[in-house]
């Protein structure tokens, strides 16, 4: 069975009657542009963010609290993965160096960390529905900064643990599924977002990642690629990785997540 565009189709998103490989990276970016171009309120979350976080790193220079770099900025090439669309900060504390603080250091330390993550994460979410056209309700908000807040402070909060391998094929292997599971869930804040439950929001990101896995990927490597790069940028680092990076990876969840739906919709029908 075949199908053709409609007149003028070139100028928007791919047709759900059209095959899923019309979804490749190339095509994704192009219409993050053609999204940004026709409403550039798109960008203001992520770059309101941006200023937080370049704050923060400033905050984080001048009080007492020990902080380091964050992971991957001390290192000469990185990828910073990321399933929810956030920046990368130029510095970052530890959750040890918490213990036994006096209690002024500790809430002031613990809110400033607190609010660069739900501000990142409002901001992914105003992105996201903004570009999907969805209502916006307290449920999905809920459930978007509930996702953030998992994948983000509990393993902050268990030191980011890594793990050394000394044998390449099994080093090459635990890097193959731990990329393999990020492509499965890359979609979940777009479901999220969409007011979808968690349960659901992974089945249907699994489900929607079949056929484009490569794209996933290859989108997956630039977002964290980027993010490291531009943190590198001394002063402005934080603020430019957030505010470049930040609505991209945003909006382009929202450009697959509604071909996923329009697909949906027409197999519906009919």
């Amino acid at each position: 069975m075949t199908s053709k565009r409609e007149h003028g189709a070139a100028d928007t998103e791919p047709t759900a009657s059209e095959s899923r490989r019309w979804l490749s990276t190339p095509v994704i970016l192009d219409a993050v542009k053609r999204h940004v171009s026709r409403d550039p309120g798109l960008v203001v979350p992520f770059m309101v963010v941006g200023l937080f976080v370049a704050f923060a790193d400033w905050v984080r220079m001048r009080d007492p609290i020990p902080l380091s770099a964050s992971d991957g900025l001390s290192q000469t090439f990185s990828i910073q993965y990321s399933v929810f669309p956030m920046g990368t900060a130029r510095t970052a504390r530890r959750a040890a160096v918490f213990v036994d603080l006096r209690l002024p250091y500790l809430v002031g330390g613990l809110t400033l960390e607190l609010l660069a993550v739900l501000a990142a994460g409002v901001a992914g979410w105003l992105t996201i529905t903004r570009a999907l056209g969805v209502e916006r309700c307290r449920s999905s908000l809920a459930r978007y900064l509930g996702g953030m807040s998992t994948v983000t402070i509990l393993p902050w909060m268990l030191g980011s643990p890594s793990i050394d391998v000394g044998s390449l094929v099994l080093g090459a292997l635990l890097f193959l599924t731990f990329t393999l599971v990020l492509v499965r869930v890359f979609l979940v804040p777009g479901f999220l977002a969409a007011d979808e439950g968690f349960k659901v929001a992974l089945w249907k990101s699994a489900r929607a990642s079949s056929g484009i896995r490569v794209t996933l990927f290859w989108l997956l490597s630039l977002f964290g690629l980027a993010s490291w790069g531009l943190a590198q940028i001394p002063v402005a680092g934080g603020l430019l990785s957030t505010a470049v990076v930040g609505p991209v990876h945003a909006i382009s969840l929202a450009v697959v997540v509604r071909q996923t739906r329009m697909e949906n919709a027409a197999e519906r029908d009919g």
